[in-house]
């Protein structure tokens, strides 16, 4: 230093900075920077530069200490987030500057738990979702009312900082927590309230069904609450979170998240249980959106092997004089022991369960022969199968009826009418799952005018029908006199009329699988300040995947939604949300469904916006976009797209359609269209279809069938006849048919010479030309044209029917040995076939459909001798 004759001069060396620590800072917090280096001077200043714009934020303080080192302070709030060049300055132009050297992090906004409320008596993985949190997490904490803090384990998703996945341990006190998250750089960021435990269970949830599954493979399953729903307990509320925990609970594991939850009603969800779980027996947790919670002890068990399934009981329906002796046919089962119950409906509500007998020596792999104490119920009692391995697995079939020894059906009783008054129709039945079952009424008229449209009904275990909705895919084109059968997971419809001449054509539709849907695995938010944002509350969203037109199974189709997500979205302006969902194998695009406003409910979800491309799979919300209340999620039970996949060799309306596995060769089936007529009038050839099915290649991928063409059958029936029906029979339906064997009875019709009662029958060969058709004994001797078909227990069915229309129906036993009439066993009929059933419908009905699921024959449509109907009967076989 130098003195001057007018004033001291002050000169120094310019400073070297060589660290500047912490690198990194939190923006909500005051703050020091330590900076050392050489030939700092006093008094020097200290400022961090945002190398973007220029912009300087002063230290609010400093302190130098020596030359080699200063303390800058900054205030919390100062500087905004973002990387920064740091400046000394000891004066005159003396400076060092550090490019990049500190980053100020912003302030975490812990904007969501989920789930956020938790039953207290079980150990559960939450996740914490973050906005602005950049580095990993050094901890997060729960406060009570009280103050009382609780560390939780918790970490980062891999690469995720913004999303912590935490353990929230079994016995906390039941309350409202505050979730405080700390970063590493010391950044906290607290949601008030944000989770909630409770110890009160008040909601009624009364089983799930199989209550056994599988290690290995993913399960449908479905959960029911009490009904009726108890004094001071609740059901269901749209949607609830379902978890297993395991029991008896275990360090360090947690309860797991069941998958594509789905309210159906108060008393009824859908879910999946995800594969590959540890083996044991896990209680059920249920939480409404709302708080309640319900708990089912033990309600599920995944089994170390695979647990039993039940395909078929034979036969379905039981005589009620004296006990019976049925097989029950399926796989997995305990050769080293099975038990056997029966859980009843009484047709007046009554319920109750009773043990079979088991034959032991009967027992295999796949099928065992039990005695039932029919005897002990009336008839038209519906009872569920339910066999259990000796490790306590089981299996719940649904279902098998009770008839009295006249064989006489139970009466008909009314269930809820189609949408659409309907004659020429299909009616065709399907299981999307293993525990969920719809009924499909496909095209037909109303006597003026064709329909292309088609709706469906759900069936439940006991056979009770819920209202019919109109599906949202329609025909291509109007069809009425058509045939329809199930594939696997398609259902084809093969020919009919336009309404001015027979069609050849062939569509089917899939029927879609409640499992292969986009699940929504993270989400992050923003701040924005040049929009409003998402208002604060809970918002309800849901994505479904597009399919392009070139696929396969589903050409320019939707698929279901996946499961609901619940976000609550706090109370500040300018939040985007940002979705991010699990890709669909041949997916083309995808929907955003979400509720209009806030704390709607997740049934009103609607159409937000699309995405294209199968890999994009993100989805950004700021809120400004209106939903479209004309465009709603697919519901349960849905179809795809109807397509076209081939044409008949010639057009045919009024005819039978079957479908049949091949007897040689897996996964191969026919498709055989019989009879009806032409331009050219009655028809007494057939044409078959042959489709093999390609199981999903990949998780959640579609079932895909191969076509081989349609062809002209080599036989023909006895007769032309039109306005004709079908019968497969196999097994079940007739043990001396033969395991792995299949008869086709094709049924009465019209003729040339107008009604024909001729039946012909011959069994499905391999490779599916049948050569020959064999004439059946026994006719039907009064007029059963356009009559609706059932059969099962060794008999035929037919309901309705003639000009006009009947309410009445006939039934014919098939023989099951040669003598008394009977010399070929299949195809001939008992000498005293095709008695009336003794019970009438509620209407008469001619050109109506039938379909059959399990134990239940159900009849819809027709011409009642005044006009065409929509109503629909229901019985029990």
């Amino acid at each position: 230093m130098r003195r001057s004759a007018t004033g001291i001069l002050s000169v120094f060396t310019p400073p070297t900075l060589t660290q500047v620590s912490p690198a990194a800072v939190c923006e909500n917090v005051d703050y020091t920077l330590t900076l050392t280096g050489t030939d700092i001077a006093p008094g020097a200043t200290v400022a961090l530069v945002d190398p973007q714009s220029g912009t300087t934020y002063d230290a609010d303080s400093v302190t130098v200490t020596g030359s080699t080192r200063a303390d800058a302070t900054w205030l919390a709030g100062s500087v905004p987030p973002g990387s920064y060049d740091l400046t000394l300055d000891n004066g005159g132009g003396c400076e060092d500057t550090v490019a990049g050297v500190v980053d100020v992090k912003p302030e975490p906004f812990v904007f969501f738990v989920d789930p956020p409320v938790l039953y207290n008596g079980a150990s559960f993985q939450v996740t914490v979702y973050i906005s602005g949190l950049d580095a990993p997490t050094s901890a997060v904490e729960l406060i009570d009312a009280q103050g009382t803090v609780t560390p939780l384990v918790a970490s980062s998703a891999p690469g995720q900082f913004n999303r912590i996945f935490a353990e929230v341990p079994a016995g906390l006190p039941a309350g409202a927590y505050d979730v405080r998250v700390t970063s590493d750089v010391g950044c906290v960021g607290t949601l008030p309230a944000g989770l909630t435990l409770t110890d009160t269970l008040t909601v009624a949830v009364d089983s799930i069904d199989p209550a056994y599954v599988s290690p290995t493979r993913r399960t449908a399953v479905t959960i029911r609450a009490t009904d009726p729903v108890p004094m001071g307990q609740v059901g269901f509320v749209d949607t609830p979170r379902a978890y297993l925990s395991p029991n008896p609970p275990q360090p360090g594991v947690f309860a797991t998240a069941l998958r594509a939850v789905v309210f159906q009603d108060d008393k009824t969800l859908s879910a999946v249980v995800p594969a590959n779980m540890s083996p044991g027996v896990y209680d059920l947790v249920v939480v409404n959106p709302d708080g309640t919670v319900g708990l089912l002890t033990g309600g599920l068990t995944v089994t170390s092997a695979e647990p039993p399934r039940i395909t078929a009981v034979q036969p379905a329906s039981l005589d009620n004089n004296t006990p019976q002796t049925a097989t029950v046919l399926g796989e997995h089962f305990d050769t080293s022991g099975v038990t056997v119950d029966m859980h009843c409906r009484e047709p007046d509500g009554t319920e109750s369960t009773v043990a079979a007998t088991v034959l032991a020596a009967t027992l295999t792999d796949s099928s065992v022969d039990a005695i039932f104490p029919t005897d002990l119920y009336p008839t038209g009692t519906v009872c569920l199968v339910i066999l259990t391995n000796s490790d306590g697995a089981s299996f719940t079939y649904s279902a098998i009826s009770l008839k009295n020894p006249a064989q006489n059906l139970f009466p008909w009783t009314a269930a809820p009418p189609m949408t659409t008054p309907r004659q020429g129709h299909a009616l065709v039945a399907a299981r999307p799952t293993d525990t969920s079952r719809f009924v499909y009424a496909i095209g037909g008229d109303d006597g003026s005018s064709v329909h292309a449209s088609v709706e469906a009904s759900q069936v439940g275990v006991f056979g009770n029908m819920g209202a019919f909705r109109q599906e949202r895919h329609a025909l291509p084109e109007p069809r009425t006199f058509l045939g329809a059968a199930r594939i696997g997971r398609f259902i084809y419809a093969v020919g009919g009329s336009d309404g001015t001449a027979a069609a050849d054509s062939t569509y089917r539709a899939q029927i879609l699988d409640p499992l292969d849907t986009p699940e929504i695995v993270d989400l992050s938010l923003s701040l924005d300040s040049d929009v409003s944002g998402l208002g604060a509350g809970r918002w309800f969203y849901r994505v479904s995947a597009l399919f392009p037109a070139s696929d396969p199974a589903n050409p320019g189709g939707e698929s279901l939604p996946g499961e609901t997500l619940v976000v609550q979205i706090p109370a500040v302006s300018g939040v985007e949300l940002t979705l991010q969902w699990d890709p669909i194998p041949g997916a083309a695009g995808y929907r955003i469904y979400r509720t209009p406003g806030p704390d709607l409910g997740a049934d009103a979800v609607e159409l937000l916006a699309e995405v294209s491309g199968g890999g994009a799979v993100t989805y950004t919300d700021d809120g400004t976009v209106a939903t479209d209340p004309a465009v709603t999620p697919l519901p349960p039970g849905s179809l795809g797209v109807w397509h076209a996949v081939d044409l008949l060799p010639a057009a045919r309306e009024a005819h039978a359609v079957v479908a049949a596995p091949d007897p040689a060769t897996p996964n191969l089936w026919h498709l055989y269209a019989l009879g009806g007529r032409d331009a050219g009038g009655y028809l007494d050839s057939y044409a078959y279809l042959s489709v093999t099915i390609h199981p999903p290649a990949q998780p959640k991928a579609s079932e895909t069938h191969t076509l081989s063409g349609w062809s002209t059958g080599t036989g023909t029936l006895q007769n032309s006849r039109a306005y004709v029906g079908a019968w497969l029979v196999d097994e079940v339906d007739l043990p001396p048919v033969g395991a792995g064997n299949h008869w086709i009875y094709v049924g009465p019709g019209e003729g040339p010479l107008g009604a024909t009662g001729a039946v012909d029958a011959a069994q499905v060969p391999a490779g599916g030309d049948i050569p020959a058709f064999t004439a059946v004994n026994r006719s039907v001797s009064n007029d059963r044209r356009g009559a609706g078909y059932g059969d099962g227990s060794g008999f035929l069915y037919l309901f309705g029917g003639g000009t006009g229309g009947s309410d009445s129906g006939v039934s014919a036993e098939m023989c099951t040995s040669t003598g008394s009439g009977c010399s070929s066993v299949p195809p001939d009929l008992e000498p005293d076939a095709w008695n009336s059933l003794g019970i009438s419908m509620s209407e008469p009905r001619v050109y109506c459909a039938a379909a059959q699921e399990s134990a239940f024959f159900f009849v819809s449509g027709g011409y009642n001798g005044v006009a065409v109907t929509a109503s629909v009967d229901r019985t029990v076989q």
